[in-house]
């Protein structure tokens, strides 16, 4: 009977647990399990780095702004610093995404690439480059290094690679990425 009775409780509690997880679906309803990013867009929205575009749904093929991407970068690597609300006086203060421009700034997320943090960077598509040029300025505050014989080595696979000049800023970016296989074309 003690067998019994120890086998139905560990039962109920396994259903218990089981239950949220099989009625649990995707997060965003334009997010497919089949979807390739289904996973990674399931991780960054469990992390809450990511909250959708509304109405239940991500735009998976959509273009990303610099203020969403400004969003998405601060929530996930500097949640400690947002602030409640940007400084008072900035461009972005009253704006949705002020307090994740103001990390942006702090953190000079434009380090890397030619453009200021300005209203036209975050109400406009980021580029690949663009992207890439803030995550490596992120590494960079990480102390995450790619070893120069690596660097070189990714360097000659990276199609197209040959339309940035590689005394930009952008191509050592961009080879930093590719090599940590944070993109890969």
């Amino acid at each position: 009977m003690k067998k019994l009775l120890s086998l139905l409780l560990s039962l109920t509690v396994i259903m218990s647990l089981s239950v949220p997880a099989f009625a649990a679906g995707p997060s965003f309803l334009d997010v497919s399990q089949s979807h390739w990013a289904y996973q990674y867009v399931e991780r960054a929205a469990d992390e809450g780095w990511v909250a959708g575009v509304g109405g239940g749904k991500f735009n998976p093929d959509g273009q990303v702004t610099g203020a969403q991407w400004y969003t998405m970068v601060a929530r996930a690597f500097y949640g400690d610093q947002i602030p409640d609300k940007a400084d008072a006086g900035k461009w972005y203060s009253d704006k949705w995404y002020g307090p994740y421009m103001q990390v942006g700034v702090d953190n000079m997320f434009d380090a890397y690439f030619a453009a200021d943090i300005d209203a036209a960077v975050a109400e406009r598509p980021m580029t690949r480059t663009e992207m890439a040029c803030v995550v490596t300025e992120v590494m960079e505050q990480m102390g995450v290094e790619v070893p120069q014989d690596t660097f070189y080595a990714v360097a000659d696979t990276i199609p197209d690679l040959d339309k940035i000049p590689v005394t930009s800023s952008a191509y050592t970016a961009v080879v930093r990425c590719y090599a940590m296989g944070i993109i890969g074309g």
